[in-house]
């Protein structure tokens, strides 16, 4: 009952000051399955299952059959219903919800009653609870819906036959686990382990929750209804009766030795992450101390560990429990491991190698003093010992003074030369791959021209998708000629902070119509909008404080959020359930909570459900903050963004924020929000305060963009019918747009980097000029193309673009992945 906490069974106290014990009653496993209640016949049958209770006084539950809504005898397992004085009057503004919920109706005419979503059942005056309704997997504490899993896994394999996986959860030996039962398409000569490897690699990485077990079935194996729908509890049963039909299978635990590359293709991130320089060998006294680490938080799932065991795959740990070991390395070496290298290091060797390259010098000194006394580490106090000081942490742990040596006496390699630095050297293998397709450099490509629906580059006039110049107001001779005005009246810099003295008449002017673009009270303005997401969140929130972020966020709000120094975690993608459900464990612990969104997801292309957002913040009494970068001029009627989209009160929103850079074709970004919120930010925001204000031209220009918007709304509709057609027609064509909808933004993903690369630059030869999106940037099986269309685009280009793309794509898709840089 996640919407519900109420008490309708329980028990008397004793004569004492103890309460009865709860009551554990013996039942046949096989019989609970199908939903029937009797005595084992054998006690290798028996599961004993705890007791809730008796029915208190003025209370009442029912046992009924979800299908018919007949009331069940005893011992017969249903739905669990409750009536109750206690139970609410239902969901706020949901009427069906709360009809079907909170005044359910029995066959015959009793009630109402609560639908709780347990089955249960009534043994000797006993409520026992059974399980849930509904298939929700809860695994070690994390929600997820199996059919959400189940996608994944299609996704993730081409053998995989489509709608017919099964994600369940069992317990074994007390602890829950995932397991996965896919059918595949009828081939031979497979190299099962690979497909076993992807899918638990997909898995992992969309959903936090590692496979304990994965199992590859025959085709028309996997239980089914008569409509074709998969039965999971049935796949549980032929799981636990070992009665499937396998052809392959992986069981944490169960696995060779030697376990197939975690990566696996000819793609640009095998390239990279093979250049993170992390799988040098490891100092084996630094590798023993990691082991101690990691088996404190994996527990029984560690089993044998070498250096290459990973510690997602192999040992199934989630995200917080990876942070957890690394928290906990921090403190025995001394240091902070850098951010990114958290996402790249995977298995015991590379952390050791982390641990030596990243962390403070003396690392074996250090896993020495560990191991003589793990229950005894150097502590967060110590990362700043040094010298003389680490000889005496050591010695007091009873070390040798032989053995190990004080940090001082540590030659570590300086790196004073750019070159050297790791950054580099991966920047550097990343170019060289790029160079290995035979494909130009795609970046840093010099336009000769205003961008707008073309552009001209070495002379050459090219259809352009990769600004954002979205309503074609950059280059409009009505704000060029503002910008030049103002550049003649106030000169080209305003040459001091504006709290000095770099503040003139149109700064006002300008942040006076964003308020009223807007909707809101007051505005601010800075002069870049990545500078403005990093000064405006790390100046808000501190490190009392939690910000939960989309894991899809830009740059720009991670980096604002680590500079901030609060604590933070992203939810899934637009999922304001499971910030519903992060706020509920979390928000008691601390001071500020933040939620930041955007309005347009500039990757995706898609945007989130705002007063949805807005319900949970409210609920939470949290600061809702929208990145509006893409949606300003863009979503609504008239372009005021996503509050007209949706039709709420802007006010309802925190701290709204946007770039001047697209729609408004200038530069610079602002904040707007309450009267408040801005004064605190124009006396006190670093990135405002002690940096120079606007230039003239570029406040100039977005006004009289605003102007001409405000005069031409037309082009809003005009943007939103050329991005329409253009996803329609790619749909049509076949190319996968992802999420992509209602916005200019629309991705053809390629699902290899390589291919994206090579894509573009076929496409380039059509006179096309569209921006490949490759690993890093994203992930690899998210390689795409991204088009930025505009309200300038003709409907011939749109069709002739699409066209050459689908053909390109689908001639390039005929190549082999290895092929790829030495095919034209």
């Amino acid at each position: 009952m996640a919407e519900t906490t109420l008490i309708v069974t329980g028990g008397p106290q004793d004569n004492g000051d103890d309460q009865i014990r709860p009551v554990l009653t013996p039942f046949d496993g096989p019989s609970l399955d199908k939903k029937k209640v009797s005595a084992p016949s054998e006690s290798d049958s028996a599961r004993e299952l705890v007791g809730c209770g008796r029915v208190l006084p003025g209370e009442r539950i029912e046992i009924v059959d979800p299908d018919s809504l007949k009331v069940l005898p005893a011992d017969e397992i249903g739905e669990i219903w409750v009536q109750s004085p206690s139970v609410g009057r239902g969901y706020w503004q949901r009427r069906e919800e709360t009809n079907r919920t909170f005044a359910a109706m029995t066959a015959d005419n009793q009630g109402p009653f609560l639908r709780t979503g347990d089955l249960g059942f009534l043994h000797e005056g006993q409520l026992f609870v059974s399980g849930r309704l509904k298939d929700m997997i809860i695994v070690r504490g994390v929600n997820r819906y199996p059919q959400d899993i189940e996608a994944t896994v299609e996704r993730a394999s081409d053998v995989v036959q489509a709608g017919s996986v099964a994600a369940f959860a069992m317990t074994d030996s007390d602890r829950e686990q995932l397991v996965i039962v896919a059918e595949t398409i009828r081939r031979r000569d497979l190299d099962w382990d690979d497909h076993l490897q992807a899918i638990r690699r997909a898995v992992t990485a969309e959903h936090e929750l590692p496979p304990d077990a994965v199992y590859l079935v025959r085709n028309s194996s996997v239980p089914k209804t008569s409509s074709g729908k998969i039965q999971r509890h049935a796949c549980l049963h032929a799981v636990r009766d070992n009665d499937l039909k396998v052809i392959a299978q992986w069981i944490r635990g169960e696995e060779s030795a030697s376990q197939p590359s975690a990566l696996s293709g000819d793609t640009m991130m095998k390239a990279a992450s093979g250049s993170s320089g992390l799988n040098a060998p490891a100092d084996p006294v630094i590798i023993d101390a990691i082991e101690i680490h990691v088996r404190r938080v994996a527990g029984e799932r560690a089993g044998q560990m070498s250096t290459d065991t990973n510690i997602v795959l192999d040992l199934g740990l989630d995200s917080l429990e990876r942070l957890e070991i690394a928290r906990s390395l921090e403190r025995t070496f001394g240091g902070r491991f850098p951010e990114q290298v958290l996402d790249e290091v995977e298995t015991i060797g590379q952390t050791a190698a982390a641990v030596e390259r990243y962390l403070s010098a003396g690392a074996r000194a250090r896993a020495e003093a560990f191991l003589a006394d793990p229950n005894q580490q150097l502590g967060a106090s110590d990362d700043q010992i040094n010298g003389d000081n680490l000889q005496d942490a050591i010695s007091s742990h009873g070390i040798d003074g032989d053995v190990a040596r004080p940090i001082r006496s540590v030659t570590v390699a300086a790196e004073d030369d750019v070159t050297q630095f790791t950054e580099y050297r991966r920047l550097k293998a990343t170019m060289r791959q790029m160079q290995l397709t035979g494909c130009p450099n795609p970046y840093f490509t010099v336009h000769d021209s205003i961008v707008g629906d073309t552009t001209v580059i070495d002379g050459e006039t090219y259809i352009s998708f990769a600004s954002y110049n979205y309503l074609g107001l950059s280059g409009h001779p009505e704000v060029s000629a503002a910008a030049a005005d103002a550049i003649a009246q106030y000169g080209t810099s305003v040459s001091a902070s504006r709290l000095v003295s770099g503040e003139k008449p149109i700064h006002g002017q300008l942040e006076r119509r964003i308020a009223e673009w807007v909707g809101v009270d007051a505005a601010i303005t800075m002069v870049g909008g990545h500078a403005t997401n990093e000064t405006t969140i790390g100046h808000l929130v501190g490190p009392e404080d939690l910000i939960l972020h989309d894991a899809l966020s830009h740059n720009s709000i991670v980096q604002g959020a680590l500079l901030s120094g609060a604590k933070r975690r992203p939810f899934p993608h637009n999922d304001f359930e499971s910030l519903d459900r992060m706020l509920t464990a979390l928000r008691h612990q601390y001071r500020r909570t933040l939620v930041v969104i955007e309005g347009v997801y500039s990757m995706d292309g898609d945007f989130p459900d705002v007063p949805k957002f807005i319900e949970v913040k409210k609920r939470h009494r949290c600061m809702l903050m929208v990145d509006e970068a893409h949606s300003f001029g863009t979503m609504g009627k008239t372009g005021h963004g996503i509050a007209e989209h949706f039709a709420f009160n802007p006010k309802d929103v925190d701290i709204w924020m946007g770039t001047l850079s697209k729609s408004a074709s200038s530069c610079g970004g602002y904040i707007a929000g309450s009267s408040a919120l801005v004064e605190l930010l124009r006396y006190t925001a670093p990135g405002f305060v002690f940096s120079v204000g606007m230039p003239p031209s570029q406040v100039a220009a977005a006004i009289a963009s605003l102007d001409v918007l405000e005069r031409e709304p037309e082009r809003v509709e005009r943007l939103r019918h050329n991005s329409e057609l253009f996803l329609s027609l790619c749909q049509k064509a076949g190319l996968d747009t992802g999420d992509s909808g209602g916005t200019p933004v629309v991705p053809v993903i390629t699902g290899n980097s390589l291919v994206a690369l090579r894509l573009s630059n076929r496409l380039k030869k059509d006179a096309i000029n569209v921006q490949p999106i490759l690993y890093p940037a994203v992930d690899e099986s998210a390689a795409r193309l991204r088009f930025f269309i505009t309200s300038e685009h003709s409907e011939e280009q749109i069709r002739f673009t699409v066209d050459r793309t689908q053909f390109h794509y689908n001639e390039l898709q005929g190549i082999p992945a290895t092929s790829l840089a030495e095919t034209g």
